[in-house]
């Protein structure tokens, strides 16, 4: 499914946005224009090449107590997620008109999508739909299959969102004229550089430290104070919980908070802290004194981001330096760093989630 998020762009009319590519790589020019966006067009030209591939017996579909209308309703909810890459389900209509499929796409260009959509289920032959019928004995299983898969549908969706963000980089996956078969591409280059990809991107969770404790999180503080041994030692149980915390002034009560929210995550309740501040001011400031000690929340291995999710944050010297720049004009050009012996830097955070106060607060 993910492969085959982009089959708009298989459109003359994408390709025309540069015509002297379109007319160095297939021979002729166009004056078709670019209507519908690559991600809608995606989703009319699935429609042909998918009774194509079930005519020719091309899918591993073949439950004889199902037919092509049946596979459809279920399938039909996946196609319409990853066509949404771009954050919106796929369009329907230009200015009002119902899309013609014939009008996005030539001949030509529905017969090279075919073939890509064809190697890709050679590449992947080993996929089974059927098992996931055969798996599910309740009621009836077809049903209780498109259900599932329109639940999936909202995961796939967010996944392609990401893997289509990741998969977009060039310093990773660099432009290849080199031809070569689908299969060869796939193991040579594509699955050797996701891996470095996805490493680097930051988007991997980080594995929580079972070290819990005053101790471990502050160990400069010798004397801890009443309520830090507390929240050091008192129970906790699994399940959803509410803390309040009062102290006089000066009395210790961030490193108390944080030393219990590090016991609620190595308990499995949480996987990171999200901490509201009345001003940027106070935001600021907390985010020096988090600097210092948040990477102790993680085992030694772990890449976590710390970050400053309000709109002033680029003001802060200090955040962008943890997402690699320096100067405030670089704020557009997001660079993630990478760790070495000599690294100075004592707090990161991956530019996935440092582009956006939303993903900030999400993640």
């Amino acid at each position: 499914m993910l492969t085959v998020h982009d089959l708009g762009k298989f459109s003359e009319r994408f390709q025309n946005l540069k015509p002297e590519l379109l007319k160095e790589l297939r021979h002729h020019e166009s004056n078709r224009a670019y209507i519908l966006r690559h991600d809608s067009m995606g989703f009319f030209l699935w429609n042909s090449i998918w009774k194509r591939l079930w005519d020719e017996n091309c899918l591993n579909l073949n439950n004889l107590d199902y037919d092509i209308y049946d596979w459809d309703l279920a399938i039909e909810p996946l196609i319409k997620a990853v066509a949404g890459h771009h954050g919106k389900p796929p369009e329907y209509e230009i200015h009002g008109v119902p899309v013609n499929c014939k009008e996005l796409f030539t001949e030509e260009d529905t017969e090279i999508a075919y073939i890509f959509v064809k190697s890709v289920l050679q590449l992947f032959s080993g996929t089974d739909f059927n098992a996931a019928i055969r798996d599910d004995d309740s009621g009836d299983p077809f049903e209780n299959l498109i259900l599932k898969f329109k639940k999936s549908s909202w995961l796939l969706a967010g996944l392609t969102v990401l893997c289509d963000w990741i998969g977009s980089n060039n310093n990773y996956f660099k432009y290849i004229s080199e031809p070569m078969p689908l299969e060869e591409y796939w193991n040579r280059h594509a699955l050797k550089n996701a891996k470095e990809a996805l490493y680097d991107s930051g988007v991997l969770p980080s594995t929580v430290s079972l070290n819990t404790g005053m101790e471990v999180l502050f160990p400069n503080i010798k004397t801890p104070s009443p309520l830090q041994l507390h929240v050091s030692s008192c129970p906790i149980e699994k399940i959803p919980q509410l803390f309040i915390i009062e102290e006089a002034t000066g009395n210790g009560k961030t490193e108390a908070s944080l030393t219990l929210a590090h016991r609620l995550m190595s308990v499995g309740l949480a996987n990171g802290i999200f901490i509201a501040l009345p001003t940027m001011a106070t935001s600021n400031a907390m985010y020096e004194r988090l600097v210092r000690t948040y990477r102790n929340f993680y085992q030694e291995n772990s890449d976590p981001s710390l970050v400053l999710a309000h709109s002033g944050n680029y003001l802060s010297d200090e955040f962008r330096t943890s997402i690699g720049f320096s100067e405030v004009e670089e704020l557009k050009q997001y660079s993630r760093i990478g760790t070495t012996e000599d690294e100075t830097i004592s707090a990161q955070c991956s530019r996935w989630i440092a582009d956006s106060r939303k993903k900030g607060a999400i993640s």
